[in-house]
């Protein structure tokens, strides 16, 4: 998992250097960060905790790691 947001970086990065809006698009669906955040959605409308504090985890550490890479 964390490999192919390392991937979705390197092409968001690459598409912003020669100005493709294609690029960006396909880093986001690349990307595997919108699982997290409806892992959250669904926590806070079940009020289920432990998924909430799963889901913040996977989705903060997706940032640290793609911030990273940037």
């Amino acid at each position: 998992m964390p490999f192919m947001n390392v991937l979705a970086t390197i092409i968001a990065c690459y598409g912003l250097l020669v100005d493709s809006a294609a690029g960006i698009i396909g880093a986001m669906v690349i990307a595997l960060l919108l699982g997290p955040i409806a892992g959250v959605g669904l926590a806070l409308v079940d009020g289920n905790r432990a998924l909430l504090q799963k889901a913040l985890l996977a989705e903060v550490g997706g940032v640290i790691l793609v911030m990273g890479t940037a």
